[in-house]
């Protein structure tokens, strides 16, 4: 039988949402296989979180709980998932979310079994004796497929914003083991220092209305408009990276590659040109509307709605009927 090994991050003393979308493709995985889903937890303090996982419909949870996870030591993580992954017997599927922490370990693990990566994949689903992976290419302009035969040792990150999460079933149970800490004395090449938490005020990637300004909006000033019309709205505040870069609007409002991939029911993009970079982050939102004066903008493209025109005159008169 196949074995399915989701490793579950930890931020803030929180699971992640992308390791709750892996889950999800996990779940279908186990469905298609006949697999039960097991999990991996590593850090300190973490015994309640190990449980909570369970919730999400991991069978079995192997919790590291060491002091010395208490920071992220790669070459800890990864020498010791090596060591858990040893313990299965093929076929397995180890699977994280593409986040900075998975696609630092992940392609790692899969160098040191010499085995397949799916990187950054949407989805996996199987194929007769064949695991196919679908990965964006070119900023989402093309979709390639990878395959593997399911048969063996497969290693996975998914893409965040493309899968729901998995919500927590109370009714769920299963079952927490301790794994011990495998380190070698040349992982202490890297040491954690200390670990700084950005003070983050919103997180748009659960908005289900976004209101985005770019450049467009003209100057740090008049974005306040952008979040006025957010407020009436009981939206969230979005913005290009453009508006980013200008400091008209803090680094966690950033869609697109370099910021956060977001799948509103309603995108409103006021003065956004529409750049692949930002496309990318925004394009699976359910109702696109953009307002923009240049009718050649690349966002009108993938606009369900478009308005051409003066954004601070459309706006004014949009909060009015509100």
């Amino acid at each position: 039988m196949t074995n399915i090994l989701a490793v579950i991050e930890i931020a803030k003393g929180k699971i992640t949402g992308i390791t709750k979308e892996c889950l999800t493709v996990a779940k279908k995985l186990s469905d298609d296989l006949g697999a039960d889903i097991e999990g991996v937890i590593l850090g300190q303090g973490i015994a309640d979180l190990a449980v909570e996982a369970t919730k999400y419909g991991v069978k079995k949870v192997h919790k590291v709980d060491d002091a010395q996870f208490a920071g992220i030591n790669i070459l800890y993580h990864t020498r010791t998932l090596e060591a858990l992954v040893k313990q299965f017997s093929p076929p397995i599927i180890v699977i994280a979310g593409a986040s900075l922490y998975g696609q630092e370990i992940i392609p790692r693990l899969a160098a040191r079994f010499n085995s397949a990566l799916f990187a950054s994949v949407i989805s996996l689903n199987v194929e007769g004796e064949n695991l196919i992976g679908v990965h964006p290419l070119f900023e989402e302009k093309l979709l390639g497929t990878m395959s593997a035969n399911k048969n063996s040792l497969n290693f996975v990150t998914i893409l965040g914003g493309n899968n729901p999460e998995t919500e927590l079933d109370e009714s769920l149970s299963g079952e927490v083991t301790d794994f011990s800490p495998v380190i070698s004395d040349s992982d202490n090449r890297e040491s954690f220092i200390e670990e700084k938490i950005a003070k983050v005020s919103v997180d748009i990637t659960k908005a289900k209305l976004i209101v985005a300004g770019g450049r467009g909006v003209g100057s740090k000033e008049k974005f306040s408009i952008i979040y006025e019309a957010a407020q009436f709205l009981g939206g969230e505040v979005g913005a290009s990276r453009a508006a980013v870069d200008a400091d008209w609007v803090p680094y966690d409002h950033e869609i697109g590659q370099t910021g956060k991939t977001i799948t509103p029911d309603f995108y409103i993009g006021l003065g956004i040109s529409g750049a692949i970079q930002h496309l990318v982050g925004m394009r699976n939102s359910k109702t696109i509307i953009a307002v923009n004066t240049d009718e050649e903008a690349p966002m009108l493209d993938v606009a369900h709605y478009a308005i051409i025109a003066d954004l601070h005159e459309v706006l004014p008169e949009l909060i009015k009927k509100v």
